[in-house]
């Protein structure tokens, strides 16, 4: 039986289609504690997440790599990386979600040469 991993623009929400100029940048604990601190596997088609854990623990899984980790740190989750989180209660940072089509179109004005 194949297990189907849901597609969302922000957890929890259904993916919309256009994803040219999308931005989003929340408190880890705004979404994570309606949900006890668990964010169960899920991708982002063509959005890439960057969390600053500042205070707590989690333990992360990217694709099929699984790990812990303390703040203060920084996990970068690639589009199209199928990820889940469990925080500890004492989380908090920010989690910044943007197109990917959005950040190289400024990459591309910023800095021309970096994604060659």
């Amino acid at each position: 039986m194949a297990t189907v991993i849901p597609n969302y623009s922000l957890y929890g929400e259904p993916s919309e289609l256009s994803w040219d100029n999308f931005f989003n940048l929340e408190w880890i604990s705004q979404r994570s504690k309606k949900h006890n601190w668990k964010i169960h596997p899920h991708v982002h088609e063509n959005l890439i997440q960057v969390l600053f854990i500042q205070r707590g623990n989690v333990d992360v899984l990217l694709n099929y790599s699984k790990q812990s980790a303390r703040s203060p740190c920084l996990i970068l989750v690639p589009a199209q990386t199928v990820h889940s989180l469990h925080y500890t209660s004492d989380t908090e940072g920010l989690t910044v979600t943007i197109s990917q089509k959005a950040l190289e179109s400024m990459i591309h004005l910023l800095i021309p040469n970096l994604l060659r």
